[in-house]
């Protein structure tokens, strides 16, 4: 079976979820708020090096993570964290 072949049953495997965008409006049809989301680790990564430890990294990572989130939802990060932290 040629390369061409299986990259075309792959296709048709996950049809459903990579042309998600034309049936959803709402699923924006590239990657750039991933693209904007990994942005900030390679900035980190170029300005300071690597993490010390992967402790480190996993901290920055649920962080960023969190406050992300917290803006893609409209919130104040301040008043987001709180909320996060009371629970």
């Amino acid at each position: 079976m040629t390369m061409i072949a299986k990259g075309h049953f792959g296709i048709k495997e996950y049809q459903q979820y990579l042309f998600r965008f034309l049936y959803c409006s709402d699923v924006p049809p590239g990657n750039n708020a991933s693209e904007r989301a990994v942005r900030t680790f390679n900035v980190k990564q170029k300005v300071s090096g690597l993490f010390r430890s992967f402790e480190g990294a996993h901290a920055f990572a649920v962080i960023r993570s969190v406050t992300d989130t917290i803006l893609k939802n409209g919130l104040n990060v301040l008043e987001g964290l709180t909320m996060v932290v009371r629970g």
